[in-house]
Parts: C-alpha cells; structure tokens; sequence
C-alpha cells in the first residue's frame, strides 16, 4: 500500500529510509485500518504520525514522555488526544489497545521493558508494529562514533541508550505469539554523510542526489538481504510485527 506523505512532515529527507519501513508496517496493519480500532502510538514526539494514523481510520492515541512536544502536538493536531507517560509504565489498563504502534523510541529505553508494556496494554490478538534502529550497521556504528567523537550532542529524551541486539529481539519473540522482523538498509546508511557533502559541493538540491543515490543502493541491499541471509546481523533498521 502507498505511505500517506502526511507521515513525512519535517522528514522529507529520511523518508527515503522510511517509507519501505512505513509501508511494510501498514500493510500488517491493513486488517485494522479504517475500522476505528484503537491505536496507541508510543512515542508520537510532535504527532504527525499519530494524526496520519487518525487519517487512516483508527481511533489514534499519542503518548510521549516530552512535554514540550505533546504541547506542539495538541496544537497542531486537536482532534488527537496526546497524553503524557513513560514507556517503561503505560498509564493505561491492561488489555486496551488493538494496535501498538512505535517508530524509533525503543533505542531511548529499557527495551525489554517498554516492549513488555507494549504487550500488556495490546488486546488479545492485536496487533504491534516496531520499527527500530538495530545495533550492528557498519556504517551506521561509525556515524554513531563520529557524533560521540565530534560531541553531537541529542535534544532532551532523545539520547540513544541502547540499540537493539538480536539477542534482545529474541527475547522480544518470548514476549508475542507471533513475532517477525524484516530488516532494511546495508549501504545506504552511507548516505547520512550526504547533508554534510552537498553544504561543501553546494548547488545540487539535496533530496533529489539522495534520492538518485538512494535506489539502487536500496536495490542492491534487498537482494543481499535475500540472497544472505547472514547480513541481516549488519542490517541499519527493522520492522517488528507482533501479535499478542
């Protein structure tokens, strides 16, 4: 199915990345979409994803830990209901939600943890998609590196405490009746570096060079990840779709 472009806001560059992540995610959840079901989005940051949800036919509920970022969500987006919690203790009943939704808020928790709640808050059945930064991208550990060498630092609740292992996503599987990664990105992560190259070279407009980069090293990435399936250890990013 297409991404609605109203979960890019603010995003026009990385969702590049994103989309074949987004679009992998809703097509799991394409069952629930347009039944009004009940969506919790952990982590919903200033909402716009939350509000995308909205528009797909679910009842949407945004939880964020950021004060600051839920005020900006409510203004933006007053028929959504923003709420302030933590991941790691949902402030909701167990059993209520048909569908979890989280995109990147993982690598800023115990994970174990706020998967747990995750499944705790998730109904008999439903369904909860992950997506989430993996630990062990070449490229993408040596870009990690560079901001800790350089002091780059991260906004307030957005300092990455651990990214995910496939140790831990194996204890994620203990958690869910049903629980399947796919994994994206070997090379492209190099592209992160492109900002930083074209401020030097100047006159390209940066989202079209990305965007030319950007396809056949996607290409050649899913027929590696195919073909060995060893990679999948150096993947960047991964979908983790659940069922309770």
């Amino acid at each position: 199915m297409e991404v609605p472009r109203t979960f890019f806001r603010g995003e026009e560059y990385y969702h590049l990345f994103l989309e074949p992540m987004l679009q992998c995610g809703l097509e799991y959840l394409e069952p629930c979409i347009g039944s009004g079901a009940l969506l919790l989005d952990v982590g919903c940051g200033e909402g716009h994803k939350t509000d995308a949800l909205r528009g797909l036919g679910f009842t949407s509920i945004g939880i964020d830990i950021d004060e600051e970022r839920l005020r900006a969500a409510r203004r933006r987006y007053p028929a959504v209901t923003f709420v302030r919690g933590d991941a790691h203790d949902l402030p909701f009943a167990d059993e209520t939600f048909d569908v979890v939704f989280s995109h990147s808020v993982m690598q800023y928790t115990d994970s174990l943890a706020a998967i747990r709640e995750c499944r705790r808050v998730l109904r008999h059945d439903g369904r909860a998609v992950f997506i989430e930064n993996l630990e062990g991208n070449p490229l993408a550990r040596v870009y990690r590196s560079l901001r800790r060498r350089f002091g780059v630092g991260y906004p307030e609740y957005q300092t990455p405490r651990a990214h995910i292992t496939w140790g831990r996503i194996r204890e994620f599987q203990q958690l869910f009746s049903r629980f399947e990664v796919d994994v994206f990105h070997l090379s492209t992560p190099i592209l992160l570096a492109l900002p930083g190259i074209l401020s030097i070279l100047g006159d390209r407009p940066m989202f079209v060079s990305a965007r030319w980069m950007f396809r056949p090293l996607y290409r050649l990435d899913r027929r590696l990840l195919a073909g060995f399936p060893g990679l999948r250890r150096n993947a960047w990013l991964m979908v983790a779709r659940a069922r309770r």
